[in-house]
């Protein structure tokens, strides 16, 4: 998330009164209304980010983040035993384990993404402070990743997916501005375009290809026009970045060839492609104001283009995104034919460029429009913004959790002390255990007893069999994502391990369920 700065000018204060008299609008209205929109969405999106974090229930991919940088093992016990066995870089890992040294829940961890926003604001203000010309397209770029579903999903995770949609979209801010202004002088540009560049190419090795087909286009292009300091200044941090990457990929390139033979993720180009398609639908839709307006704008600096024979720096700069949006698409689905490695959340580091067209071909629109109507059509933005975000929040607070099957396992036992709970995780959740690396097990027990503790029940030992005489006697299962088991499969396993069960009654939440030896609605009612 980028942002810029409300920077009034010391002299002739700007008169917002002009906005309901009627009057003229200077050339300053545009950008002012730009940068305090933006600020305002971006306080909206924090406050909505937040609360998000601390109501959303905890799921699989979390509980692995948890395990692996749990505080009662060394950083570089984790780095050695864990981190570097995981299929992507070790970034987030090594970020994430100083803040469990703190302790908290999941829940409060998740605030880190509050950090991750504010660090890319901060670094968006570095990018656009003194440059009043680029905060119009900086507002826009704003607006549409701060709707954008898959933001706020994103970030109220214990996941790096956050963490790689931020550096990108600092990144891509940079290399248009870099262009627009045909330089990166200031040396907060240059500490904003080289974080984002480290964190980018080693935070998701997904991530890691797409920022790298980012960068290229724009490197090639400024060293073919001559612009030989943008291009040293884009190649620098390119090769630190990079050269990171490859030393940790020396370590983790034969362990990613083994532990990917035999993957989740769809193979062919079909599933990928629907990967592509609902990345950029979901982008389209986020801010449906700009979608609009931004083609019209696209269709303006097209018809500038072949009337004046020759395109404006800020379509060279939306053309330079197209190319590396391409090249990174071509790059994963020529990967994807070798081992499948792409989904929609994986491609999160693409939301940027995408929006970053939409803002571009506003702007156009927008140097077209009276002050007045330009300034009219962000408002309009900006509150499509604000439903955006509100919806988003609301959808990423209800996604799939463990928290509706350990809810209902406690209120079962509250109910009836006497409950026996059971969990097999080796059974019900082998299929996601026979993919490495080797920490998915332990991280499933230690999730189920996580819940336990949370929800105030209690487990039984691993080997128990008791059946209790009075209350229900509970089976739980999380993460089957598949609907693999139904209660005839559930009985025809429990019976030969010696479960006294005629039968069970299942009842499914998200990708969890809960099999009863008796009908819990009966039981609850007696008890």
């Amino acid at each position: 998330m980028v942002v810029f700065p409300a920077v009034m000018p010391a002299h002739r204060p700007f008169d917002w009164s002009a906005l309901r008299s009627g009057a003229p609008l200077d050339s300053r209205a545009v950008p002012l209304a730009s940068a305090a929109l933006a600020w305002l969405v971006a306080a909206g999106f924090m406050a909505a980010l937040a609360w998000a974090c601390l109501v959303r229930g905890p799921w699989y991919d979390e509980f692995y983040t948890w395990h692996v940088t749990r505080p009662d093992r060394g950083f570089w016990e984790s780095l050695r035993g864990s981190w570097l066995a995981d299929n992507h870089p070790p970034l987030y890992y090594a970020l994430t384990w100083p803040l469990r040294q703190l302790g908290g829940t999941i829940e409060v961890h998740r605030l880190a993404s509050l950090g991750v926003t504010a660090a890319a604001l901060a670094a968006g203000w570095a990018l656009l402070h003194g440059q009043p010309r680029l905060w119009l397209t900086g507002a826009v770029f704003l607006l549409v990743l701060a709707g954008h579903e898959g933001a706020l999903r994103a970030g109220s995770e214990l996941r790096s997916y956050f963490l790689s949609y931020a550096a990108c979209a600092v990144l891509v801010l940079a290399l248009v501005a870099g262009w627009l202004e045909q330089g990166l002088p200031r040396r907060g540009q240059r500490i904003a375009l080289w974080l984002a560049l480290g964190v980018a190419f080693n935070t998701h090795i997904v991530t890691s290809l797409i920022a790298g087909a980012l960068v290229l286009p724009f490197l090639l292009a400024a060293w073919l026009r001559g612009n030989r300091p943008l291009a040293r200044t884009l190649a620098l941090p390119a090769l630190a970045a990079g050269s990171a990457l490859l030393a940790t990929s020396a370590v983790q390139v034969p362990r990613w060839n083994r532990q990917t033979a035999q993957f989740w993720i769809p193979a062919g180009l079909d599933a990928a492609r629907w990967s592509f398609e609902y990345a950029a639908r979901r982008t389209l839709v986020a801010n449906w104001t700009v979608t609009l307006a931004g083609a019209a704008g696209a269709l303006a600096m097209l018809v500038r283009a072949v009337r004046q024979r020759r395109l404006e720096r800020r379509a060279e700069a939306a053309l330079l995104l197209i190319a590396g949006t391409v090249l990174a698409a071509a790059i994963l689905l020529g990967l994807h034919t070798l081992r499948p490695i792409v989904i929609e959340r994986y491609l999160i580091g693409l939301v940027p460029a995408l929006a970053m067209l939409l803002a571009l071909a506003l702007a156009a629109l927008a140097d077209r429009l009276p002050p007045r109507i330009a300034v009219l059509l962000l408002v309009l933005a900006a509150v499509n913004a604000a439903v955006s975000v509100t919806e988003s929040a609301h959808r990423a607070a209800a996604r799939q959790s463990w928290s509706g099957t350990a809810a209902l396992i406690a209120q079962v036992q509250r109910a009836c002390p006497a409950t026996a709970v059971h969990i097999d995780p080796d059974h019900w959740n082998s299929w996601t255990m026979s993919f490495p690396p080797a920490d998915n097990r332990p991280a499933f027990f230690a999730a189920y007893a996580l819940m336990a503790q949370r929800g105030g029940f209690t487990l039984e030992p691993l080997a128990s069999r008791r059946i209790a005489a009075d209350c229900p006697t509970l089976f739980w299962a999380e993460h089957d994502t598949l609907r693999s088991f139904d209660p005839a499969r559930i009985t025809a396993h429990l019976s030969p391990q010696g479960f006294a069960l005629d039968g069970v009654w299942q009842y499914r939440i998200d990708h969890g369920w809960v099999a009863s030896n008796r009908p819990l609605d009966s039981a609850l009612t007696a008890n």
